[in-house]
C-alpha cells in the first residue's frame, strides 16, 4: 500500500504561508520553499559523494593551523559576499578539501549561494575531449559554469601536467572570475618558497608567476599543517 504524500502543514504545498500582522494578514514564502531551493543548489554543486558529509562540525582540528584554517573559512562564509576567496595549502591528508567543501555546504544551507565543486584534472580532461571543429558549443557549455557560478571550489590546483594550454585555460578561468567579482576557493599540495624548503618545486613553478600573483590578490592564503589523517586512520 502506498504511503500518503506528505503535505507541508504551514502552506499546504502552496508555497505561501498566511501570517497575521497587526490587524491584517500577509502571505510570505514558506520555509519549505527555502529547503527545496537548498536541495536544488546542493545537487547543482556537484559535490562528490565522498565529501557530502564534510561540514565544519565534522572537521577534527589536531593543531593550531587547522583551527585557524577552520575559523578563517567560517568567517568567510559569515562575511560573504563581502570577502576574498581562499587558497588552502597543505600536504595530503590534512583536510584541505574537507574544509573547502564545508564552506560550500554552509554557503548553500545558510545563504542559498550557488556553488560548484571542480576536480580540475577531470575538468581539463573533459574540456580536451571536446576538441573538434564540431564541439565548440559543447566546450563552452562545460566551461561556462566554472566561470559564472557564484562560488567555485577548484580542487587539487597544480596536480595536472603543466603545459601552455593548461596554464592558459587556468589563467582564463581565474581572470574571468576575478573580473566579475566571483569568490573562488582552491586547494593545493604545493607551497610558496617561504613555506616550503627551497629544493622543492613551488606552487609558482607549477602554475606560473602570473597566475600565482593573481591568486594573491583574489584569495587569502591559508597554510594547513598536521599529519596525514588517512595514515593515522589505517
Amino acid at each position: 500500500m502506498n504511503s500518503p504524500l506528505q503535505v507541508c502543514p504551514k502552506c499546504r504545498d502552496t508555497g505561501w504561508e498566511i501570517r497575521p500582522v497587526a490587524e491584517i494578514t500577509i502571505a510570505v514564502r514558506c520555509e519549505c520553499q527555502q529547503r527545496t531551493k537548498a536541495d536544488k543548489l546542493s545537487a547543482q554543486a556537484q559535490i562528490p559523494p565522498r565529501y557530502q558529509r564534510c561540514t565544519f562540525a565534522a572537521y577534527q582540528t589536531r593543531d593550531l593551523s587547522q583551527r585557524i584554517a577552520k575559523q578563517s573559512l567560517e568567517t568567510m562564509v559569515r562575511l560573504y559576499p563581502h570577502t576574498q576567496g581562499a587558497l588552502l595549502m597543505g600536504t595530503p591528508g590534512v583536510g584541505k578539501t574537507h574544509l573547502a567543501v564545508a564552506a560550500l555546504h554552509a554557503l548553500i544551507q545558510q545563504k542559498r549561494v550557488p556553488c560548484l565543486f571542480v576536480d580540475f584534472v577531470a575538468f581539463l580532461n573533459l574540456v580536451q575531449s571536446t576538441y573538434s571543429k564540431k564541439s565548440d558549443r559543447v566546450k563552452e557549455e562545460i566551461i561556462r559554469p566554472v566561470l559564472t557560478t557564484d562560488v567555485v571550489l577548484i580542487d587539487d590546483l597544480g596536480s595536472f601536467q603543466t603545459t601552455a594550454w593548461v596554464l592558459d585555460t587556468m589563467t582564463y578561468i581565474i581572470n574571468e572570475r576575478y573580473n566579475h567579482h566571483k569568490v573562488t576557493l582552491l586547494t593545493t599540495n604545493w607551497f610558496d618558497p617561504d613555506v616550503q624548503p627551497r629544493h622543492e618545486t613551488t606552487l609558482e613553478e607549477r602554475i606560473g608567476s602570473r597566475l600565482r600573483s593573481r591568486l594573491c590578490e583574489m584569495c587569502q592564503t591559508i597554510v594547513i599543517g598536521g599529519q596525514d589523517y588517512r595514515r593515522q586512520a589505517s
